[in-house]
């Protein structure tokens, strides 16, 4: 944390202590295994829309640990 501090010098305060008064955090989805369920399932896309989703949210060293599921209602024809 140091190097951080050391790195953001003077301005260390303003962006360390920060707090966001105009978004509320539930509105804010941080990735996780079930980013997709938790906030694409329910829309109308259809189930290669949500594939390719969870393609893309679970790309990176980051994703590939944690991992993406859907859950399908059907068979997608894969």
């Amino acid at each position: 944390m140091s190097t951080i501090i050391d790195l953001l010098g003077t301005q260390a305060g303003y962006y360390l202590d920060h707090v966001c008064k105009t978004i509320d955090k539930k509105l804010i989805h941080i990735p996780e295994p079930n980013m997709i369920d938790k906030a694409w399932v329910d829309s109308d896309r259809n189930i290669r829309t949500l594939e390719s989703l969870q393609a893309l949210y679970g790309h990176g060293r980051r994703m590939q640990r944690r991992g993406i599921h859907i859950r399908s209602s059907g068979s997608c024809g894969t």
